[in-house]
């Protein structure tokens, strides 16, 4: 099983139409891949900041009760902010989002600004839960904003 990314920028998709997009996303080779290692429960990954990613566990996605995201203490203030896309297939009236580091509960629909290219436009863990048959994701900024040298853990 791999942890597979995707780079989802709008921009990406702004000459396309509805069949080359599902063309796009239906080709594997667009995919990067980490795969995992037997016994370890963890992917450290790195991102390119300013820029917004389509990630799933597996061949087509694995639906999760509960996901931990660690921010690495060596993330910048100044580091663009990073938006990731997050596919499910069972039914999600809400899906929480909680700093722990900060103790803060994010209600959904808060992620309003698609900007990525400057480190103030989001605060992390903004979301937006698209729960309609037909989209069914889970999108959510991550920024350095607050961390001062700490990890972060959502």
């Amino acid at each position: 099983m791999g942890f597979k990314i995707l780079p989802y920028d709008d921009s990406l998709f702004t000459a396309m139409d509805a069949t080359q997009k599902k063309e796009y996303l239906d080709n594997s080779t667009n995919y990067g891949s980490i795969m995992w290692k037997k016994d370890v429960d963890t992917w450290a990954t790195p991102f390119i900041t300013g820029h917004k990613y389509k990630i799933h566990w597996g061949q087509t996605g694995i639906d999760w009760e509960g996901l931990t995201v660690v921010l690495s203490e060596k993330w910048e203030e100044t580091d663009n902010a990073l938006w990731l896309v997050h596919n499910y297939t069972d039914v999600r009236s809400n899906i929480t989002l909680h700093d722990v580091s900060a103790n803060i509960t994010y209600e959904n629909n808060t992620l309003t600004s698609t900007d990525l290219s400057a480190s103030n436009t989001l605060t992390t863990g903004q979301n937006i839960h698209y729960e309609d048959n037909n989209t069914r994701e889970f999108h959510f900024g991550i920024n350095g904003k607050g961390l001062n040298g700490n990890e972060k853990v959502l």
